[in-house]
């Protein structure tokens, strides 16, 4: 059957392959066409353990360069006879992989590749350049069983240099801590959803009496909003675990501008727990103390009276220096974004940052023999530096980062 809407043609060989009309010429209401097999079927084949960015940026650089993807895992037997046996299994690996590319063919294989060429008609092999080509063809029995005579192509691609699993679990020898911190956003959840392997993490370290807490920039919901997402999402943290800036600001409001004239930008429900825990709030134009929170409703007039009041204001707090806020479709600005308007505006910076910037969101009590999780290099790493804990940079989108889900985490430092 011909679909000329995409120029393809079903039943050929194993699969569709791109046809080529040459000449329109009704003959007896026929149509010549010529059929020729262009599609570039691409194969990946590793160990993928302890599934890593490096893995990753591998794997996206493919995507781009073949029209259909397969992926073989290689299994536990197979490995263990030439390196060592993976810390994930072949089923906790494949998961991994499937889960991460739902659209892609992914296989387990042992040594031998020449199956999976012949059954999905693979026209070519990438592989990182840590390999020579020679030594790699050899290793994947690309003579002996006759890839070349099917013209596969064998083609190397940068190596991601400084990531490894092996590397990964050096340096995580060991590495296992009382007090686990973690970012909420992109770390633990997106909007309401739990991130990958999020919920498993949580349950393991709280079934061996790790103390968990959840520190987080995001001051448009309360700690107990932020307590009920968790747990709707399926991870058990009490409010009083959260430290969020909102409640860093609370706290430094009631211990050293109690008596001022406060105005506070932010959500209807921020500046309402303000004013449950204890501070007055104004909306007078001119005060003493100008809070900045992330708020995602406010007409242009509100922005006027807001550079108003910060050009004549004592003293200028913001809640945090993020520019954007998470979001897995849209781009929404956050509070670092308005704060470079007001700056632009009023040439005035802020005089006090309650965010994991400042490396006062939690008090150093708190911090004895803990590690901070999260996806932010501006803000966890920097919470983390100040406080001089350890940081474990999670990030599926982040090339920097060292681990690309918390499955990683799961495995090394549990």
């Amino acid at each position: 059957m011909l679909d000329f809407a995409n120029g393809s043609l079903q039943g050929h060989k194993q699969g569709w392959v791109n046809i080529h009309i040459i000449h329109l010429v009704p003959i007896q209401k026929y149509i010549v066409v010529k059929i020729t097999n262009n599609m570039n079927t691409g194969y990946i084949v590793g160990v993928f353990d302890l599934f890593h960015s490096g893995h990753e940026y591998l794997i996206n650089r493919v995507l781009k360069l073949c029209d259909k993807l397969i992926i073989g895992v290689h299994t536990d037997d197979f490995v263990e006879s030439y390196k060592r046996r993976p810390k994930q299994t072949t089923d906790e690996r494949l998961a991994i992989i499937r889960t991460f590319y739902p659209n892609t063919i992914v296989e387990s294989v042992g040594g031998s590749h020449i199956e999976l060429v012949k059954k999905y008609n693979i026209t070519s092999i990438y592989h990182g350049d840590d390999w020579p080509e020679e030594p790699y063809k050899r290793q994947i029995g690309y003579y002996r069983d006759g890839m070349d005579q099917l013209n596969v192509k064998i083609v190397l691609l940068t190596y991601t240099r400084g990531i490894s699993t092996t590397k990964l679990i050096q340096e995580a020898s060991g590495a296992t801590y009382s007090h686990y911190i973690f970012d909420l956003d992109r770390t633990l959840i997106l909007k309401d959803t739990a991130m990958p392997f999020a919920v498993d993490l949580v349950n393991k370290l709280q079934s061996s009496n790790k103390k968990i807490s959840v520190v987080t920039n995001n001051n448009r919901y309360t700690p107990a909003d932020i307590s009920a997402k968790l747990q709707n999402a399926g991870m058990n943290i009490p409010e009083k675990d959260i430290h969020s800036s909102l409640r860093a600001v609370a706290t430094l409001l009631k211990q050293k501008f109690n008596k001022k004239k406060i105005f506070a930008w932010g959500t209807k429900d921020a500046r309402s727990w303000l004013e449950k825990e204890g501070i007055t709030l104004t909306e007078d134009d001119v005060c003493d103390v100008v809070v900045v929170l992330y708020n995602n409703c406010w007409a242009y007039q509100d922005l006027v009276s807001l550079c108003n009041r910060v050009k004549q204001a004592e003293t200028y707090i913001i809640g945090n220096i993020d520019f954007l806020y998470p979001d897995s479709k849209d781009i929404l600005p956050d509070t670092g974004s308005i704060i470079k308007l007001i700056e632009y505006c009023t040439d005035k910076k802020p005089d006090i940052c309650c965010g994991k910037s400042s490396g006062n969101i939690v008090s150093k009590e708190l911090l004895v023999d803990s590690v901070m999780i999260g996806d932010s290099i501006t803000t966890d790493a920097v919470f983390a530096y100040q406080n001089n804990i350890p940081f474990l940079h999670v990030s599926s989108v982040d090339p920097r980062a060292k681990y690309s889900h918390l499955g990683v985490v799961i495995n090394l430092h549990t």
